[in-house]
């Protein structure tokens, strides 16, 4: 009689190295999207900021009420090191970080963007923002004895995503006028674009810059972007050029110093990359949805596990919504496959809610099943808008 071996095959052992909101949402996707693997998130820290909340806190939301702890995610199938990331070996599925070498069957990698060394004018971290909060106060408190002054918003196109830069500005100009400043404060949003925001299609260009003219805010475009970094003001926030965090071994690395992937965002057989250090325009949220949906297909997982929609956003769209501060746009892009190459511009459907508030990260698996439910986090949207209130109410 044959003896059949009945032994289980092995389960794959994922790795995703880079615990952001982008290595947060492909660790999620995968979890949940295989039936045969493993999903391990190693990050340098026991948290997930939520980046795009850091608008915020130079008004007054608390900058300790942002972060998500990545054992959050433990309960959706994704184990967790912490550890920093110092190589990768792709010869030898090995993944080299400060708690020792794991071993990987398939290895996804977010390393994320940021400024230029010595950039000390940008917000990008959660020390930038609190940095801001102080220069606003020190504004503030000379403008009630009379003095004049003047703040810019830089924002290059340049290997950047614009829209923080917008929304940013819009929160700030609406901040100026609840405090009665904004006839002393004066705010100029400076852009190298032709439009205050061409992301998603003239109706979207058309929105933001009603919005700028409603917090009175100065909007000059077209500035060359070499000249945007000699611009002095009182207070200068420059949303400029990012590059991005690189990890030594991993394959892929274009001449321009970003990562260059095919449309499955493979760099080697069993090593993917996403998020904001790939070579394309965008970096957001939505885009890291995409990709992670992409990165879960070439795995031969089962889109359908996660569900027809996330968020009630279907699952072959994908969606950004920007604060308006008196209310929220909203772009939605039915045909998400696009995502694979840039896409925007094409096909997005805008929408403007007045008197609402946006809901950040929407279309996501980490907001839908983890972010929304942690009581420790401040809707810091609404936050904000408390501090609107108080400043008025004063």
């Amino acid at each position: 009689m044959p003896v059949h071996d009945i032994t289980p095959a092995r389960r794959r052992r994922i790795l995703v190295a880079g615990a952001g909101i982008a290595g947060a949402e492909v660790a999620m996707t995968l979890a949940i999207g295989l039936r045969d693997a493993d999903v391990t998130l190693v990050g340098r820290w026991p948290s997930v900021r939520v980046l795009p909340d850091l608008v915020y806190v130079p008004f007054g939301v608390s900058p300790r009420r942002i972060d998500v702890p990545i054992e959050s995610l433990l309960p959706h199938g994704v184990g967790s090191v912490e550890a920093a990331v110092e190589s990768v070996d792709a010869n030898a599925h090995q993944l080299h970080t400060s708690a020792g070498t794991l071993e990987y069957d398939v290895l996804v990698v977010a390393p994320g963007a940021q400024p230029p060394a010595g950039d000390h004018r940008s917000l990008r971290t959660l020390d930038d923002a609190v940095r801001i909060r102080h220069q606003l106060d020190r504004l503030v408190r000379a403008a009630r004895s009379g003095d004049r002054s003047s703040i810019k918003i830089l924002a290059t196109s340049e290997h950047s995503w614009t829209a923080p830069a917008c929304e940013f500005t819009l929160l700030l100009g609406a901040w100026l006028r609840s405090q009665r400043l904004d006839h002393l404060i004066e705010t100029n949003f400076v852009t190298s674009d032709r439009h205050a925001f061409e992301w998603f299609g003239p109706i979207g260009e058309t929105v933001v810059e009603r919005a700028m003219r409603r917090a009175r805010v100065q909007v000059t475009t077209d500035v060359p972007a070499g000249r945007l970094e000699a611009l002095e003001g009182d207070l200068v926030v420059e949303f400029g050029s990012l590059e991005p965090r690189t990890v030594p071994g991993l394959p892929g690395r274009s001449p321009n110093g970003w990562y260059d992937t095919t449309p499955g965002f493979r760099v080697a057989d069993d090593v993917f990359v996403i998020g904001d250090a790939l070579n394309l325009p965008y970096r957001a949220g939505f885009a890291a949805a995409w990709q992670s949906r992409r990165v879960l297909q070439e795995l031969d997982g089962d889109l359908g596990r996660l569900g027809p929609d996330i968020d009630g956003v279907p699952i072959d769209a994908v969606e950004y919504q920007m604060d308006l501060a008196d209310g929220v746009l909203r772009a939605r892009i039915d045909t998400a496959s696009s995502l694979a190459r840039p896409f925007i511009g094409h096909d997005a459907q805008i929408e403007v809610i007045d008197g609402s508030r946006p809901d950040k990260l929407r279309g996501l698996l980490f907001h839908d099943r983890v972010l929304r439910y942690e009581t420790t986090t401040y809707d810091a949207a609404l936050a904000y808008r408390d501090v609107l209130g108080g400043a008025a109410a004063s």
